[in-house]
């Protein structure tokens, strides 16, 4: 007898098909083959005479049954998966039957028809419409959102709605092109794309209507990039620029124009085109910082400096102003033709006598010529000059002294002291209206109480002064006299200021104390130097940004910071202040904040070592223990833990989480459990649990020590 692997193989199956069979019949007789649709009838539906109608209809009952289970267990979210089962369910009974004879296709086609019917009601009392759900405020990475993917209704994590991109994790873009997109607000929050080609094209429109701030210097600065980068810096006055490169930065870039009477200097640090230090009136030049392979450089490229050297054009607009008994003041503009002009030559005489000329020089474009005879007329006459000669004199203008006086001068009233620091005082005063003219001023001062002057200054010829080398926190008066040839005036009426404590030194020792997930004590020693200290600043920043928050009014030399984020790196400084200002910053110290509790994570049920998946298999079972219990240490429970496959076990992953897990205490542990489902990709995995707390923030993480498997 041949074995069925020895037979050839069959068609497609009919109702006239026979299959051998071992089996005695009622009549007594022996079968040894059956027809298909007979052996469907007997066996699988349990007809053994005509009349199969009652065995059919209690098949098809019992199918009716599992469709109204299986569509009783599923809602609205998978209703046409419930329909489609019980569709499949009725169309198999259908087919049993249709094989044994008409009675029992007829019974078969009853019960469809009510089993299709009753799934539809369950599927229909099962449906939910969406709007009719409840409506929510924010969208948290681990929310769910309902996909249609191949057909079938899914739900998919909000973190892992764009592929778990975000910004930080995203594939690397190509070059930038036109046609690349970005999202924009236009108008309103609805978000729409822009290309960078239309972007481009608004910059360009904007581009011709900005224009460099200008800022104008009339007192000697340090440069510093949050105020002079990219400015027009104009010189009013003949000032000293100072680079600080710390504060300017590697690409700082500046213009400067010198409108002033005088030079502008460049002070040490500065490398010039011409190497010279000053810059001459009428001049501009071209100031950048850079660091490079070679260290750091602050270059001035100054306007002509590579062109040869010409004498400078003729001095304009020279007039005569204030003339006393013995001197006569006299201004003038610079030269606005030939070489930059680096000095200036003033020449006077007797108008009545002619003849040769006497000098005086400045580099200023104003001098008062003193030493001249009172009551006489002078002619004046300057001359610009620089490296390469002198220029043309300018046309020549009188003055005259007046004559001497007779009387001395009367009292200087309105005398005002302001402006106290821990050294100096600034006075003010009113010329006197009274007596003979006055020529000069003398300005004295004394501490408050003392008999005696001590003279600060004479020949003053303006009416203030800066009184300066004043001892810190001191009370003193100030008077002034008017004085000509005759003699002094009388004093005026005392004016009085009391002297700044002198600035505090700069605290030494910073340190950090033992952190808290939120606060940072700090701990300093009083300056060894300067004025007594009044209180202490302190500021703090996360490292390296300088974005820097200030708590001001501590009293003692420790602080504690508060309001800090956890485990995250912060950089402190601190400062000394009393009334007359504050120290430098002391040097940063650089400390973290803890993750704010006693958080452990431990392994806890895991794959075995060195088992292999294939992509996205589902029901992998991982728990993590948090050791809150006792036996465990009674470290702090989390808010949450996730679990997450990475190609990394040094970098802690960020997305990829497998939603939240499930907390549950079994064996005298706390655990956390996720049933995962294997990644997409094939390659080499690890696990990784991240513990948060209440504010999200990571407290704890633990990747299992030995790589997974996951293959196509």
């Amino acid at each position: 007898m041949p074995f069925i692997g020895d037979l050839d193989p069959a068609g497609a199956i009919a109702p006239t098909d026979q299959i051998p069979l071992d089996q005695t019949n009622a009549d007594g007789t022996t079968d040894t083959r059956r027809a298909p649709a007979a052996l469907f009838a007997e066996w699988l539906i349990g007809q053994v005479t005509a009349s199969i109608g009652a065995p059919a209809t209690a098949y098809t009952d019992a199918a009716l049954v599992t469709a109204k289970a299986y569509t009783d267990q599923v809602g609205a979210s998978v209703a046409s998966t419930a329909n489609g089962h019980a569709d499949a369910v009725l169309a198999s009974a259908k087919s049993y039957a249709d094989g044994v004879g008409g009675t029992a296709a007829a019974a078969t086609s009853a019960a469809l028809v009510a089993a299709k019917a009753y799934a539809d009601t369950a599927i229909a009392d099962k449906a939910t419409p969406i709007s009719s759900l409840g409506p929510v405020s924010t969208v948290g990475a681990d929310d769910m959102v309902g996909i249609s993917q191949g057909g079938a209704d899914h739900a998919i994590r909000v973190e892992d709605f764009l592929d778990g991109q975000t910004i930080d994790a995203g594939t690397l873009a190509a070059a930038a092109a036109d046609t690349d997109r970005v999202w924009v607000g236009q108008g309103s929050s609805t978000m729409t794309a822009q290309t960078f080609s239309a972007i481009w094209t608004w910059m360009k429109a904007k581009l011709p209507g900005y224009r460099r701030p200008v800022v104008e210097i009339a007192a000697n600065i340090t440069l510093d990039g949050s105020l002079h980068n990219d400015a027009i810096l104009v010189c009013s006055q003949p000032v000293t620029l100072t680079p600080a490169f710390v504060n300017m930065g590697s690409g700082f870039a500046c213009s400067v124009i010198n409108v002033s009477g005088g030079a502008v200097t460049f002070a040490a640090g500065v490398v010039t085109s011409s190497g010279a230090q000053t810059l001459a009136t009428g001049l501009g030049a071209e100031l950048r910082a850079v660091s490079y392979s070679g260290g750091t450089l602050v270059f001035a490229s100054l306007a002509g400096s590579g062109a040869p050297l010409t004498p400078p054009g003729q001095v304009t607009g020279l007039t005569a102003g204030v003339a006393t008994s013995g001197s006569v003041a006299l201004s003038w503009q610079v030269p606005v033709t030939g070489g930059p002009a680096s000095g200036f030559l003033v020449n006077y005489r007797v108008t009545s006598v002619g003849g040769a000329w006497t000098s005086q020089s400045t580099v200023s474009n104003s001098l008062t010529v003193s030493g001249l005879a009172p009551s006489t007329q002078y002619d004046f006459e300057v001359l610009a000059s620089n490296a390469a000669g002198t220029g043309p004199a300018s046309t020549i203008v009188t003055g005259s002294t007046v004559a001497l006086p007779t009387l001395v001068p009367g009292q200087v009233t309105g005398l005002v002291a302001s402006g106290p620091t821990a050294s100096s005082v600034s006075l003010a005063w009113t010329a006197p209206a009274t007596g003979g003219a006055v020529a000069t001023y003398t300005v004295q001062f004394r501490i408050t109480g003392a008999g005696s002057w001590t003279t600060a200054a004479t020949g003053v010829v303006v009416t203030t002064y800066l009184v300066t080398s004043l001892t810190a926190a001191t009370a003193y008066d100030f008077q002034v006299l008017a004085v000509n040839v005759v003699g002094n005036g009388t004093g005026s009426a005392t004016a009085n200021a009391t002297t700044l404590l002198a600035v505090p030194g700069l605290p030494t020792a910073l340190a950090a104390g033992a952190a808290t997930g939120t606060t940072m004590p700090l701990t300093w020693t009083a300056p060894a130097s300067g004025g007594a200290v009044a209180t202490y600043t302190a500021r703090w920043s996360p490292a390296g940004t300088n974005t820097w928050t200030v708590v001001a009014g501590i009293v003692g030399a420790s602080t504690t910071i508060t309001g800090l984020s956890l485990s995250t790196s912060y950089d402190f400084e601190v400062s000394a202040v009393n009334a007359g200002g504050s120290s430098a910053w002391t040097a940063a110290v650089t400390a973290a904040t803890t993750s704010g509790g006693n958080y452990l994570l431990t392994a806890g049920f895991a794959p075995t070592a060195g088992t292999t998946w294939q992509v996205n298999l589902g029901g992998i079972i991982v728990n993590t223990n948090d050791n809150s219990v006792a036996g465990d240490g009674s470290h702090t429970v989390p808010a949450s833990v996730s679990h997450a496959f990475s190609l990394s076990n040094s970098v802690v992953p960020t997305t990829g989480f497998q939603g939240v897990a499930s907390q549950f205490s079994n064996g005298g542990h706390n655990w956390w459990g996720t049933y995962m489902t294997a990644p997409a990709t094939p390659g080499n995995y690890y696990i990784w649990a991240v513990a948060k707390d209440a504010g999200a923030n990571v407290v704890a993480t633990l990747c299992l020590p030995t790589a997974f498997t996951v293959t196509a």
